[in-house]
């Protein structure tokens, strides 16, 4: 099994919108806003969506992945994933959708592209399904 730290550094940090994190001190504004990881959790790297602000911002830690909505912050574990739904159309992508293994479905906003080409959700669902399979395995 491959940790998920190296995940993150192989897959995610080429993204423009992807900043690795390293220790609470790079967490101090999200903390403020509500964050509460847990004791053993540690916080690896963040997505934004939005350079000017939290909006739909994706927070990657060892144990799953935050999305910031307009209530706060939503925990998903990497073991609660089922399925990483792939778009239905390859132009145009802003996310995809993660199917829990309870049921429920969570749209995951992926915004980014490369020359309107190359969107940062394919590297993102790519990194959710690999994570998945890994804790699935232990």
């Amino acid at each position: 099994m491959v940790d998920v730290r190296s995940r993150v550094h192989r897959i995610l940090k080429r993204m423009p919108r992807f900043r690795e994190l390293s220790g609470r001190s790079d967490l101090s504004d999200l903390l403020a806003g509500g964050l509460a990881l847990g004791a053993s959790e540690e916080a690896l790297g963040i997505y934004a969506n939005d350079a000017s602000s939290l909006s739909d911002a994706i927070l990657f830690t060892t144990e799953g992945l935050y999305l910031h909505q307009d209530k706060g912050w939503l925990r998903v574990l990497y073991s609660d994933i089922a399925q990483a739904v792939l778009p239905s159309s390859k132009s145009k992508v802003t996310g995809f959708n993660l199917l829990l293994r309870d049921g429920t479905e969570i749209r995951l906003p992926v915004k980014g592209s490369k020359d309107g080409r190359f969107y940062d959700a394919f590297e993102v669902l790519r990194f959710v399904d690999r994570v998945k399979d890994d804790v699935a395995a232990t």
